[in-house]
C-alpha cells in the first residue's frame, strides 16, 4: 500500500509518528512517500513544544534538501533516512546538522546539500502542502496522511504522544486505515493529556 506521509523535520509529534509508520511498513508492506510540509510557512511552528520551537522553525531548511533529492529522482527509503537522521541531530544531537553527512549517511549525493541554503526550493514545498491541503482541507499540518485504499483523502495525525511497539503498533494501524476508509469520519481528536516522549531512533 502507498502511504503519502506530509511531515516538518522540526516537529517531535511528527517524529514520533514517523517512527510508528516505520514499526509497521515492513509487517504491512507500506510503500511510505516522504512529502513536505512545513510548518515555518504555515505558522511559524506555533504548535511546537516550547523547547524544540528555535530548531523546529530552521529545519524548514531541510525540507529543501528533500524537494532537491525528490526532482533528483533520489529513492524514497533513502529519503526517509535523511530525515531520520536530520531529526536525530535536532532532537538528540547538535544543531545545525553536517547537511552533506547527513546524505552521505542516506546513501544520497552530498553536492545536493547546496540545497539547503536555497529558497528556490520553497515553491517546490508550498506545492507540496498545497497537494495536502486538497486532499485534507485546511485542517493539513505536520503528520498528514493518504492512503492509497482511501483515494482523495487524507487526514491530520494521528498524533502520538509515544511510538506504540510490536502488536500494539499494528493494531493501531489497522484501526487507522479502517477509519480513514471509512467515508462516514469527519473527525476524532481530544486535548493532549499525555507528555510526549520520543523515540530514540
Amino acid at each position: 500500500m502507498r502511504v503519502d506521509f506530509w511531515f516538518h523535520p522540526g516537529c517531535p509529534w511528527t517524529w514520533v509518528t514517523s517512527r510508528w509508520l516505520l514499526e509497521v511498513a515492513p509487517q504491512r508492506d507500506l510503500d511510505i512517500h516522504w512529502r513536505s510540509f512545513s510548518l515555518t510557512l504555515l505558522n511559524g511552528c506555533a504548535d511546537v513544544p516550547k523547547q524544540y520551537k528555535e530548531r523546529a522553525e530552521s529545519a524548514h531548511d531541510v525540507l529543501r534538501v528533500v524537494e532537491a533529492a525528490r526532482d533528483a529522482g533520489v529513492p524514497q527509503p533513502a529519503i526517509g533516512d535523511f530525515y531520520a537522521g536530520a531529526a536525530r541531530e535536532l532532537f538528540h544531537g547538535d544543531w545545525p546538522m553536517h547537511v552533506p553527512d547527513a546524505l552521505a549517511g542516506a546513501g544520497i549525493d552530498p553536492a545536493l546539500a547546496g540545497a539547503f541554503s536555497d529558497r528556490g526550493w520553497d515553491r517546490a514545498i508550498e506545492l507540496s502542502m498545497l497537494e495536502a491541503a486538497d486532499l485534507c482541507g485546511s485542517t493539513a499540518a505536520s503528520p498528514t496522511i493518504a492512503l492509497e485504499t482511501a483515494p482523495d483523502r487524507a487526514f491530520f495525525g494521528p498524533v502520538l504522544s509515544h511510538k506504540p511497539e510490536g502488536q500494539a503498533a499494528l493494531d493501531l494501524w489497522d484501526a487507522f486505515v479502517t477509519m480513514a476508509s471509512a467515508g462516514a469520519v469527519y473527525e476524532l481528536k481530544r486535548d493532549r493529556m499525555e507528555g510526549l516522549q520520543l523515540p530514540q531512533v
